[in-house]
């Protein structure tokens, strides 16, 4: 936690100090009190954590130059921190901006700039993760607004082995650009030039890959959440290289007026076919039918371009502001495709839902909900800011670093993943109803593996319940062992393993006709660590890959029908009117006439029905038959006289 008010965790990013390989968490404060020495009382910060479960061992990095001049330099509210990024790699390091730093030129010239750190002075030396060096100045502060005089440059950033890519939305009247530099001297400087279209917005985010829209050459994506083309909708723009300029390829644009469009742009290989899928926040997105509030949108790559409408639009929770943040989250559950997760920080206390690649596509429903109050009581907004795609606790699994406005992060450790395999068989086939004393067999299996190997001290304890006869109001059967049509158990695996049930047939079985169907549910036994002070191992607390649909299967009964146990009937009906003397009424016409008097009370109406062999139709029993007769408002029901059943 930090400091009240003062944002803590307003950017995260996850790093590994390549020198002693440990792993550390890296939090914005863009609001916090200046460091000591400092002119300035308020200037934002930035704070390394390990990962230990100590909350208050925080360190505050020292990176502003207490010596500037002030009278060039103004760090006042510069809100450094309102970025954060890890370059990985063998030469690890991290960057940090201001994106309000302000350059003074005289008593009236206040270019509001922006101004950058790095950790150690060079992409490609060697560094000391405590050594921060101030960047050169990208903007040329003597420019007025009209030129890059309030570019606020780092607002948005991206870092690669070799590059540092800063967003400037202020540049050109709000126009925005970005900037591009390498680590070798000897290449100069690239940037989005001015077109001319003024409050944009662009470079408001920043991301750069390969296999956007080459295998060989980076693509760099930016967001212009106020693109004005489409009335304000939003845009992102694809920019490659070109002789030091920044040039557009493709423009892929909102679908909503004030949407914000572009608030964050992610790639990542979505469905394993070797080029990145881009996905775009729009947390002001809102829609009626159903309440929506938030959209991410996913263009899902074709070789090398993209299509101008989205593969699939994920709608997030009424005034959410659901896309605030999106991550490539990695490989959470090892199925050998890639992640992603969206924060949703004005839902309820703000949440992060999970989203698991494949080769389906992508569903329309998140896999995982985490709500920032199951977590804790401080957070408000939970998913303002999301970092993610680091294993830091070495259970090869990667995880999920979340930050808010409440100055108050959460690091989610993934559990093991647990691939739960289970089978249903019930023996015999067709069940004979006039010998079955408890013959009915049902055998539940199970077995399970990690995609990763793990080695499980304890056993997985697999909770599972069978019922029987599911689509019956009144069970026709019930199982031995508890004499009731639903039997719950549980079985400790180590290796595979099987139990089996019996059950009986109710006698009279009321209905021969409807398949007996048995269904299998399962759970896992999924244990929470206790609360220590300390990093538990989580390799002991594995959870299920996904929750697994009900398994059913179904036998039939035995009837006197064919060898394919299904009744071919052939039913025949007849009927007349008659008096109470049981003498048909005369016929006109085939028609039944009664010729009424006052005498006649009552007469009847005689049903014959038959199933007798006709040529090629068998008569097989007939099972569940109805009589339907709709008697008009004149008459009256009064009874029904059963007759004598004729068998053959």
């Amino acid at each position: 936690m930090g400091e009240a008010g003062s944002l803590f965790g307003f950017s995260v990013t996850l790093h590994k100090d390549m020198k002693t390989g440990s792993h550390l968490m890296f939090i914005g404060a863009p609001r916090d009190w200046a460091e000591p020495n400092v002119p300035a009382n308020r200037t934002g910060g930035v704070y390394s954590c390990p990962i230990t479960a100590d909350q208050s061992d925080c360190t505050r990095m020292k990176v502003v130059n207490p010596n500037l001049n002030p009278s060039k330099n103004l760090v006042e509210d510069m809100w450094l921190g309102v970025s954060v990024v890890s370059q990985g790699g063998a030469s690890g390091r991290v960057l940090a901006c201001a994106h309000r730093f302000v350059k003074l030129s005289g008593v009236f010239k206040h270019s509001q700039v922006g101004q950058c750190y790095l950790s150690g002075d060079h992409l490609l030396k060697d560094y000391s993760i405590s050594s921060w060096h101030r960047l050169d100045q990208l903007c040329n502060h003597e420019q007025n607004e009209a030129g890059q005089g309030m570019c606020n440059l780092g607002i948005s950033t991206f870092m690669s082995d070799t590059e540092l890519i800063f967003g400037s939305p202020g540049s050109y009247h709000w126009q925005g650009s970005v900037h591009v530099v390498w680590a070798e001297t000897d290449i100069p400087k690239t940037f989005f030039p001015n077109q001319h279209q003024r409050n944009i917005y662009l470079g408001y985010s920043v991301t750069q890959a390969h296999g956007l829209l080459s295998m060989d050459d980076v693509t760099i994506a930016t967001g212009a959440p106020r693109d004005n083309k489409q009335d304000a909708r939003g845009s992102v723009l694809l920019l490659t290289k070109q002789s030091g300029e920044l040039v557009i390829q493709q423009t892929l644009r909102g679908q909503q007026v004030g949407s914000y469009f572009g608030n964050a742009v992610v790639t990542s290989d979505l469905n394993n076919d070797g080029w990145n899928d881009l996905l775009v926040g729009a947390p002001f997105y809102y829609g009626r039918q159903p309440d929506v509030g938030g959209a991410v949108y996913v263009y899902m790559n074709a070789g090398g371009r993209f299509d101008t409408e989205p593969s699939v639009v994920l709608m997030g929770p009424a005034g959410s502001a659901f896309g605030m943040a999106v991550t490539a989250a990695g490989d959470l559950n090892q199925d050998g495709f890639q992640d992603f997760a969206v924060g949703a920080p004005f839902h309820d206390t703000g949440s992060v839902m999970i989203w698991t690649g494949s080769n389906e596509g992508i569903s329309t429903e998140p896999s995982q909900v985490i709500q920032g109050s199951s977590l804790s009581p401080g957070f408000r907004t939970f998913g303002y800011s999301l970092a993610a795609g680091l294993d830091v606790d070495g259970n090869k699994y990667p995880d999920l670093l979340v930050g808010s406005l409440d100055d108050t992060v959460a690091l989610l450790r993934s559990r093991p993943v647990v691939h739960l395999n289970r089978s249903l068989r019930v023996s015999p086939d067709i069940v004979n109803p006039n010998s079955c004393d408890f013959c009915i067999q049902v055998e539940v299996c199970f077995s399970f593996k990690f995609n990763i190997i793990e080695k499980v001290k304890s056993n997985i304890t697999v909770y599972f319940t069978v019922a029987a006869d599911v689509t019956s109001l009144k069970p026709r059967l019930h199982f031995y062992e508890n004499g009731e049509t639903v039997y719950s158990s549980s079985l400790s695996l180590k290796k595979r393993m099987c139990e089996t049930l019996k059950a009986e047939l109710l006698i009279p079985v009321q209905n021969k006709v409807k398949p007996l169907v048995f269904s299998l549910n399962v759970s896992l036994n999924e244990k929470l660590p206790e609360k220590r002070n300390i990093v538990q191992d989580l390799r002991q607390f594995p959870v299920l890959s996904q929750i697994p649909q009900p398994i059913r299967t179904q036998i039939h009964i035995q009837k006197a029908c064919g060898s394919d146990n299904r009744c071919h009937c052939n039913l025949q009906m007849t009927a007349q009117f008659m008096d109470l003397d049981q003498n048909p009424f005369t016929k006109v016409n085939d028609i039944s006439v009664l010729v009424y008097n006052s005498s006649i009370r009552w007469f009847l109406l005689e049903v014959n029905i038959s199933n007798t062999p006709s040529a090629g139709r068998p008569a097989e029993d007939a099972h569940n038959a109805l009589l339907n007769i709709s008697i008009p408002p004149a008459l009256t029901y009064s009874g029904v006289i059963p007759k004598a059943v004729m068998m053959d």
